[in-house]
């Protein structure tokens, strides 16, 4: 399957401080605007791209007729409802869990060729895999063919350990019937470590054990599928 990047149209749908658009964008996609509702985070944002971005807000109240043509959707959507740190309350939470839906719902009014999705962990165990079948199975009736694998960014060269399941989606009509997408595979060369990213004067960056964040990290480092891997002594 051969693809145009460089003449291929995303939008950057909770889009955070727009870490997914920086990966489309290097490969030579054209971004279209951007939806978010977290005002810190949009201030980052435009920090980042310019104040002259569109930020289309709430994609739950998003006309998609209001929306450009674009090809190639990214998202991160919510994953308080089905991290295991959270309420795990998953599509219930008409707040958060349910994106899903809008996201959908503007991928096929909008005849969205391609798409990647992402979201923590934990929705592969939610509800006993329920969750996750669901969302495969709403992405599969919307024509999509979805391929999904959970990724660590520590395997990527990246100094931080963030596991996280990628779904990809191309249109059914895209490609043969025995097409497979492979997800890449570990980064083998030089990593950055978190030394070289911390600034050395900045002190509300110094770790300080009573913090409420530190103690969810320990327990992260101290959990059945971590412990094996990772010594909280050296950390």
């Amino acid at each position: 399957m051969q693809i145009n990047k460089q003449l291929m149209r995303f939008i950057d749908f909770c889009s955070g401080i727009g870490g997914g658009r920086i990966g489309l964008e290097n490969l030579g996609m054209n971004c279209l605007g951007f939806s978010e509702i977290d005002k810190d985070a949009e201030i980052t944002y435009r920090e980042f791209f310019g104040d002259d971005e569109v930020n289309y807000g709430d994609l739950m109240q998003i006309e998609p007729k209001d929306l450009p043509d674009f090809d190639f959707m990214v998202g991160g959507f919510p994953c308080q409802t089905f991290s295991i740190i959270g309420t795990r309350c998953g599509l219930d939470d008409e707040e958060r869990g349910q994106i899903i839906y809008g996201l959908v719902k503007i991928l096929k009014a909008k005849n969205v060729k391609y798409f990647i999705l992402e979201n923590v962990k934990g929705i592969v165990s939610h509800d006993k895999g329920n969750t996750l079948k669901v969302v495969l199975e709403l992405l599969d009736e919307a024509g999509y063919r979805v391929y999904h694998k959970v990724l660590n960014s520590l395997d990527f060269g990246v100094p931080q350990m963030r596991e996280r399941i990628y779904f990809v989606g191309v249109q059914k009509e895209l490609v043969e019937e025995d097409f497979e997408y492979e997800f890449p595979t570990k980064y083998s060369g030089k990593s950055e470590s978190l030394e070289e990213c911390l600034i050395e004067s900045d002190e509300t960056l110094i770790f300080d054990e009573n913090l409420p964040a530190y103690q969810t990290f320990y327990k992260y480092l101290d959990n059945k599928y971590n412990k094996p891997e990772f010594d909280k002594k050296e950390r």
